[in-house]
């Protein structure tokens, strides 16, 4: 039987158009749904903005957290009219702003001008002794502060005082001894600390309540020239200073002795006291005194003395007017 090849044809034409159609709706459809893209800094990111990312200008561990301090200041003891300079460093940090607090001061103030991790105070002056300084590191996440670091100025003639702890208050090294010296001469009397910038003597004399201040004794000698008798029971003290406070040294006593004389011995006993003889007793000879003078006898009757020789002559008349005596009354009997 044979075919129909024109209405093959047409039906083939058909499924063609069909097909045509279905693909341009599909192209149509693909379109409507496609999303747009915007080009930022050459890179391609979603047009919704909350998805927007940036790169930080701070390389980092943890993108987009504050600063982390890396290095802190450290404490600074320099001599008058030097410079003091204070370094500190961060990372992921835009911006750096130093600050000070002084003893005018009740919070820190920002140091104008001061926006590099390296802080230069020129010339520095013992008014700023004591000043604290830091430094505040920020970015966009944030910002973070250095530790307090302190600036002690030195006078221009010292050096740096070595101390294991900067920042406290100096310690006695050597107490003041008391002196005794004669009126007229001069009384000396020395004292040290360490970690100390200042040092001032006081005394207390009778006259005073409290320690006074001695003018002019700011060194670790006091000299007083020429004591007189007045001065003697004075006592005076050192007191060591710094910034982080002060430290009083023991106090001293001076005695002014009386005629350029050495102080008397104290008397040191050698044995039993002697006892002084009584009434009812003869008195011992001394047995240091001269063999030329005679011993003497005490009279218990009259409390006189009487030399040896005359008692034994009137001890010899005794004698010889009692036998005298015996001798006639034998007499006077045998004639009776």
């Amino acid at each position: 039987m044979a075919t129909r090849p024109t209405r093959t044809r047409a039906n083939t034409s058909r499924t063609a158009r069909a097909l045509g159609a279905i693909a341009g709706v599909l192209a149509l459809t693909s379109a409507a749904l496609a999303v747009p893209s915007v080009a930022v800094a050459g890179t391609r990111a979603p047009a919704n903005p909350s998805t927007v990312t940036t790169q930080d200008a701070t390389p980092g561990p943890d993108v987009g957290g504050a600063p982390e301090i890396t290095s802190q200041p450290v404490d600074q003891q320099v001599p008058a009219g030097q410079d003091a300079t204070f370094t500190a460093s961060a990372n992921r940090y835009l911006e750096v702003q130093w600050y000070e607090l002084t003893s005018e001061d009740a919070i820190f103030q920002p140091i104008e001008g001061a926006t590099s991790p390296t802080l230069t105070l020129s010339a520095v002056t013992r008014d700023q002794s004591g000043t604290a300084v830091r430094a505040v590191f920020a970015n966009g996440p944030g910002e973070t502060a250095t530790r307090a670091a302190l600036l002690t100025v030195l006078p221009s003639t010292d050096e740096p005082t070595p101390g294991p702890e900067v920042g406290s208050a100096p310690e006695i090294t050597s107490q003041p001894v008391d002196q005794q010296v004669p009126a007229g001469q001069d009384a000396t009397f020395t004292a040290d600390a360490s970690r100390y910038l200042e040092v001032q003597w006081y005394e207390l004399t009778f006259e005073d309540a409290v320690f006074q201040p001695i003018e002019g004794a700011t060194s670790t000698t006091l000299t007083l020239s020429a004591v007189t008798q007045d001065e003697s029971g004075t006592a005076v003290r050192a007191v060591f200073s710094n910034g982080a406070g002060e430290t009083a040294t023991s106090q001293a006593l001076l005695t002014v002795l009386r005629d350029s004389e050495e102080p008397a011995p104290e008397p040191v006993p050698t044995g039993s006291p002697t006892p002084e003889p009584s009434a009812s007793s003869p008195a011992m000879p001394d047995a240091d005194a001269d063999d030329s003078t005679p011993p003497t006898m005490s009279l218990a009757a009259t409390g006189s003395e009487t030399p040896w020789p005359l008692a034994g002559i009137a001890g010899a008349l005794l004698i010889t007017g009692a036998l005298a005596l015996l001798t006639a009354r034998r007499r006077n009997r045998t004639q009776s």
